[in-house]
């Protein structure tokens, strides 16, 4: 009995230590968002939403690559944009998202080169695609890596479907300013 009740301490003192790791990883992550929320929610053109992405997801989240993906014509906003990107058509990618689901999914090069056009690619990585809606129209709003097992379908989407909804009510009030 003395035997198995070490073996159920030791179990249970495992269990403890990978919740406490599990709670210190999460606070860290929700610090990072709610700097990236605070950031978003005071960005007045697409262009300081360009560059809160590159300062926040960029760097803070450890991405490679991140892009935002919206109908229309590119003349329409101005300033440097070089993470947003203009289609007539329907965005890349939208096929592979369903509803407000985020998509998490390995793209070989040529994808993450359609997905990510302002980056070189020369191997396979990984990505999170997120739909969302701007202006009435289908956008994308994608965060990637060059790690193929970076974003793997098992990883919880809770803080990313989060940044997108704020992302997507910024860039529709910015829309609907102009």
């Amino acid at each position: 009995q003395v035997d198995i009740l070490r073996e159920r301490n030791a179990d249970m003192h495992r269990r403890m230590t990978e919740l406490l790791d599990t709670a210190q990883i999460n606070d860290h992550l929700f610090s990072k968002t709610r700097s990236l929320t605070l950031a978003l929610l005071n960005a007045r053109s697409l262009a300081e939403l360009n560059e809160v992405l590159t300062t926040h997801i960029l760097a803070d989240f450890d991405a490679d690559f991140v892009a935002c993906h919206l109908p229309g014509e590119p003349l329409e906003y101005a300033g440097s944009v070089d993470h947003f990107y203009f289609h007539q058509d329907e965005p890349p990618f939208t096929q592979l998202t369903q509803q407000d689901t985020a998509t998490l999914t390995i793209l070989r090069h040529s994808e993450l080169a359609a997905l990510f056009p302002s980056s070189a690619h020369d191997q396979a990585g990984s990505a999170v695609i997120i739909p969302f809606a701007f202006g009435g129209a289908k956008a994308v709003f994608a965060i990637g890596s060059r790690d193929p097992t970076h974003f793997a379908s098992d990883m919880d989407t809770l803080f990313v479907t989060y940044i997108r909804d704020v992302l997507s009510h910024v860039a529709n009030q910015i829309l609907a300013d102009q």
